[in-house]
């Protein structure tokens, strides 16, 4: 069977490519690839939109719900609901677009209770389930990396968004670095086309991480190439974690590895909801006294909280198998390719 996938590839976003690899993986066997508006529309068997924060109710986006491919056998799958705006701003007219697009799909397959609830609310689809993130059934090649630092290393994942405090992180990194820390400048968007590529700010941060901290400090980048699977492995190596990204912030959960995150963003919270880690969160990315007194808990606190963890994260696993498992039943039964 042909599978063309919808969703935001191609761009070198560390959690969008995940999520096509994660589809290849589970699939294997079938023909999957993601669409583009340069391919024949006749070809796919069946179409997958997922995952990512592909609806936002505020602005229907054709180019994740391709009018070329409607009529196709369609799930929606492992996507979210951006709330980065009250639901009182969401006009009709884009909320009606998403529901008459959707109305012929198989099932709106949500990655978190929040999308959900949304979906069920404005009433985008009669069949709304919820599956764990689809990188849960991610299957990581089996290798380990050497040592990255005689220092204990802290991993950081940032964005490159306008407001990114990256003065005062850098301060703060500065200290702790003194402290016998290595800071690991982890870029997971570095695609030169890409106008969030987090490359630029990752360099800013190390070179003022080294100035601030003086010969104590210690911080570098990993590597400047973009290679998905080893930035993956890269950051499970780390000794603790600190992300303002959602998927970085999945891959260290799944390695066990200490963090601590900050984002505003529903998805997160929702996350780390899930495991009993909200207070490893902060919302205010400009909070910088309570950013610091929360890496402080973190690198204190330890494993201890991730080990409480643990049991959590690999039912998680389990029922993203099956999951994939349920949604290979559903395409197989298409009886087509």
């Amino acid at each position: 069977m042909k599978i063309a996938v919808c969703g935001y590839y191609g761009m070198g976003n560390f959690g969008d490519e995940l999520f096509l690899l994660t589809f290849r993986q589970q699939l294997s066997g079938h023909s999957v690839f993601a669409w583009h508006s340069a391919m024949d529309p006749s070809v796919p068997d069946a179409v997958l939109i997922g995952g990512g924060d592909l609806i936002a109710p505020y602005s229907f986006n054709s180019y994740y719900f391709p009018p070329a491919l409607e009529g196709k056998p369609t799930w929606v799958y492992g996507a979210g609901i951006v709330d980065a705006y009250p639901e009182s701003t969401w006009p009709d007219r884009e909320i009606e677009r998403y529901r008459k697009r959707l109305r012929d799909a198989r099932g709106l397959f949500l990655r978190d209770d929040r999308s959900a609830q949304i979906a069920r609310r404005i009433a985008l689809h009669s069949n709304v389930q919820t599956v764990p993130d689809p990188v849960f059934a991610y299957r990581a090649p089996d290798y380990k990396l050497r040592g990255l630092s005689a220092r204990p290393v802290i991993g950081v994942c940032v964005h490159a968004y306008s407001g990114f405090p990256a003065a005062g992180l850098a301060s703060m990194l500065a200290h702790i670095s003194r402290e016998g820390y290595h800071i690991l400048l982890i870029p997971a968007v570095n695609h030169s086309a890409n106008a969030y590529s987090d490359y630029g700010v990752c360099d800013h941060l190390k070179e003022r991480i080294l100035e601030l901290g003086g010969p104590g400090a210690s911080a570098s980048i990993f590597k400047p190439e973009y290679e998905l699977e080893l930035v993956y492995r890269v950051i499970q190596a780390c000794d603790y974690f600190i992300s303002f990204k959602l998927h970085p912030a999945l891959a260290a959960l799944r390695g066990l590895v200490p963090l601590f995150c900050v984002s505003k963003q529903g998805k997160v919270a929702s996350l780390l909801d899930r495991f009993g880690l909200r207070d490893r969160l902060e919302t205010d990315e400009s909070a910088l006294d309570r950013l610091e007194a929360g890496i402080r808990r973190m690198l204190k606190e330890g494993r201890e909280p991730i080990q409480a963890a643990e049991p959590a994260i690999r039912q998680t696993e389990k029922e993203a198998e099956e999951a994939f498992a349920a949604l290979r039943r559903e395409l197989d039964s298409v009886g087509v390719g």
